[in-house]
């Protein structure tokens, strides 16, 4: 009992501190950046909104947006929500995991948030209900991730799957794992290298909106500090541009790399880096291909690698003398570990597509982002396609090899039972000349014992006269 009432303190101490500590960092960076642009811009001092924007920044971290006039915001902030999870994950890892912690540290966790629902002068787009189902799904992300860190509980769940899971089934969800992970991590790293791209190119562009909208030095730095937390949000519409399927502004711009139309949108200085359509066919093919190209390069490394599936060591193990069992169930593994991969991607860019968009309005700028289900689907074929191709690849080097072994072996055959008809053919003729050499001798045997026995006598004694 008193163990179990340690725990659940411990659960406590890492919800409060977790939460204690963001909404510092959060309410120091929103306090500076009010005041520079207060300082900056004269009037009345911003200094006062503190409190509440912190509170509505900690809830649109979590997925819950806010209304505040004309503005209507729902796209999260996936730096801080990244921030957040990082967060809490290490504090939870630190002070323990345990079923009394998960319990007391949720429960404390949600009641926090409870307390945020009312912001002053701002109103919040989700119910209560809603806004506690997304918090509740933010902490148990949190604690999953605090899991994944190791410890007595991984240690535990390892061991079951030792006792209860074959070696097999474990391996082949281990390699699909892996696979997944390394294809997402390339993934977004390609399209941060594109989102760079981009404001290496449009720098200009996101100038001239900060001089229309008149902004000062310090709102420039403080602005483009603040943008900073929106950074994954446009590192996943990169991704879904460069996949083809673009991205979208509400209806007022569509942003494809073959099509790039704006119209009168909002002077945000982020949409400045919006980028413009490629104009050659080649690049542009090329950049589509990318992801097909990219999930065939490592699926071919898990194929070929000792520590992934391993076909070629299986495959000079096994002698690819003939199609058995062994073989076919080698590829039945391996396409299973793509299948999981894929799986796992598809869920996972399709979530992280959902993150990304929300909406900046309540009529135009109703959906601004990626469309879901098109993106997904867009990605996915290509990094299907790619998985497809390596693991026919390898299928067909085993047929041929395989093709190639079994006429060879039936060459040998051939040769071989074509000397063993010659030889015996000669045993067959040699069998017929023995019984005719015998046959002679004894005709010649037989002719001698029937000479008269006179004439005998003569043969036997030379120096006679007939």
């Amino acid at each position: 009992m008193k163990e179990s009432l340690k725990a659940g303190l411990r659960g406590v101490y890492a919800s409060l501190a977790a939460l204690a500590i963001y909404a510092t960092v959060v309410g120091s960076c929103t306090a500076l950046i009010l005041l520079v642009i207060s300082m900056e811009e004269g009037g009345s001092t911003l200094s006062a909104q503190t409190i509440p924007l912190t509170q509505a920044v900690m809830l649109l971290s979590q997925g819950s947006g806010f209304t505040a006039g004309v503005l209507t915001l729902t796209i999260m902030p996936l730096g801080l929500t990244a921030v957040l999870l990082a967060l809490t994950s290490s504090l939870i890892h630190h002070f323990g995991l345990s079923w009394p912690a998960f319990f007391s540290g949720g429960v404390v966790w949600l009641l926090l948030t409870a307390l945020q629902q009312a912001p002053r002068g701002l109103v919040l787009v989700d119910d209560t209900l809603t806004l506690e189902l997304k918090s509740g799904a933010v902490y148990l992300l949190a604690y999953a991730l605090a899991f994944a860190q190791g410890g007595d509980a991984w240690d535990r769940l390892a061991s079951w799957t030792r006792n209860h899971m074959p070696a097999t089934a474990r391996r082949t969800l281990s390699i699909g794992l892996r696979l997944a992970v390394w294809v997402i991590v390339c993934l977004l790293i390609g399209a941060l290298a594109l989102v760079i791209s981009w404001i290496v190119l449009y720098h200009d562009s996101v100038g001239r909106l900060f001089s229309l909208s008149r902004m000062g030095t310090g709102s420039r730095i403080v602005t483009s500090f603040a943008a900073l937390a929106w950074l994954p949000n446009l590192i996943m519409w990169a991704l879904s541009w460069a996949c083809g399927s673009g991205f979208s502004v509400g209806d007022l711009a569509v942003f494809t790399p073959w099509s790039g139309q704006a119209r009168a949108l909002p002077s945000l200085p982020i949409f400045g880096l919006f980028p413009d359509p490629i104009s050659s066919q080649t690049p542009r093919t090329l950049l589509l291909l990318t992801p097909a190209l990219m999930s065939f390069l490592l699926a071919m490394f898990f194929l070929m690698s000792r520590r992934g599936l391993g076909l070629p060591a299986a495959f000079r193990r096994q002698g690819l003398q003939r199609l058995d069992g062994t073989l076919v169930a080698s590829f039945a593994r391996c396409f299973l570990s793509l299948a999981v991969a894929l799986a796992l991607c598809t869920g996972a860019v399709s979530l992280g597509f959902l993150c990304s968009s929300g909406s900046l309005g309540q009529h135009r700028l109703a959906w601004v982002g990626v469309t879901v289900p098109e993106a997904t689907l867009t990605l996915v074929r290509g990094l299907s396609v790619g998985f497809l191709c390596a693991w026919l690849l390898f299928l067909l080097v085993a047929a041929l090899t395989v093709a190639w072994n079994s006429g060879v072996r039936g060459v040998e055959r051939s040769v071989q039972l074509n000397q063993a008809a010659k030889s015996g053919q000669s045993a067959e003729d040699a069998a017929d000349v023995q019984p005719k050499r015998r046959s002679v001798s004894r005709l010649a045997t037989s002719n001698h014992a029937s000479v008269h026995p006179k004439e005998a006598n003569r043969r036997e004694s030379p120096g006679s006269r007939p």
